[in-house]
């Protein structure tokens, strides 16, 4: 991931904390999802949410997310690699 890619993390942490809780929950993630991939379901998300839920409070933060993504695991979901 370059570095232009990488800035665009935080803005679209922001996008998705749509209650501006500092974390993105199952909600709010499963809001996003059937646009990208209309199959998803909440166990899908959630399974792939604890591959990056540091504190297991099945909620990613920034610093979270940021592992969700450079992970490839938000790319795994997005294409449908899942």
């Amino acid at each position: 991931m370059d570095g232009h890619a990488a800035g665009d993390i935080p803005e679209a942490f922001n996008l998705l904390d749509t209650d501006h809780s500092g974390t993105i929950d199952m909600d709010e993630l499963a809001a996003s999802m059937p646009i990208i991939v209309p199959k998803s379901s909440p166990q899908m998300l959630l399974h792939y949410i604890r591959k990056a839920d540091e504190n297991n409070d099945h909620k990613l933060n920034l610093k979270e997310f940021t592992t969700f993504i450079k992970q490839g695991v938000g790319r795994d979901i997005a294409i449908g690699h899942v």
